[in-house]
């Protein structure tokens, strides 16, 4: 059975151990299809300065901007919804993650997102995919020459279209469009056989 969790976060900063993760999105798929999305609105530990108008504009957030959970309760949250398709003490029983973009360090925020609530490692595979080199890597060979690295021009070079603005705030609609472009993709590659 494939298990993957699409993961895509927005921080306060690049580095996962000094930064807070405001928004974290997920996809779960099992087989073929996506079963779950969710997105977390996460208010900072520190929340010294947060509503500043110079704090908001700092984090590309819209004013209207509403937190729903703590660091803790969207840890918990996450964590038992990772836990209803995984049996965390089966070695073999654990999801691929799948990030957008790793170069933004998405699976160490996840990892420390989480480490209070559980061990990261009991619900993931070690090794992970990174959609945009992935497709890069791909769009060389096809293209013969790289393709910019966003999601939208990457998804462009191999003509798969998805639905979401190219300027959203939304990472949710990220995750699903990585999931789209995978699924697209794999679906190609079969059929091209």
């Amino acid at each position: 059975m494939i298990k993957r969790v699409y993961f895509r976060c927005k921080s306060l900063g690049k580095s996962p151990y000094s930064y807070d993760v405001i928004e974290a999105s997920l996809a779960i798929q099992l087989n073929e299809e996506v079963i779950y999305l969710g997105n977390y609105l996460i208010q900072p530990e520190d929340s010294t300065n947060i509503q500043s108008d110079e704090w908001l504009k700092k984090c590309n957030i819209e004013s209207n901007y509403k937190f729903q959970y703590t660091k803790e309760t969207a840890s918990k949250e996450i964590c038992r919804v990772l836990d209803k398709h995984i049996n965390k003490f089966v070695k073999e029983d654990r999801y691929i993650l799948v990030v957008l973009n790793d170069i933004k360090d998405d699976n160490r925020f996840l990892e420390q997102l989480i480490y209070k609530t559980s061990y990261f490692k009991s619900y993931f595979f070690s090794s992970f995919i990174d959609v945009r080199v992935l497709f890069a890597e791909l769009a060389k060979y096809k293209l013969h020459r790289s393709p910019d690295s966003t999601l939208i021009d990457i998804a462009k070079a191999f003509q798969i279209y998805t639905e979401y603005p190219r300027t959203t705030m939304d990472e949710l609609k990220l995750v699903y469009g990585s999931y789209t472009i995978i699924q697209q993709f794999i679906n190609n590659l079969y059929n091209h056989e």
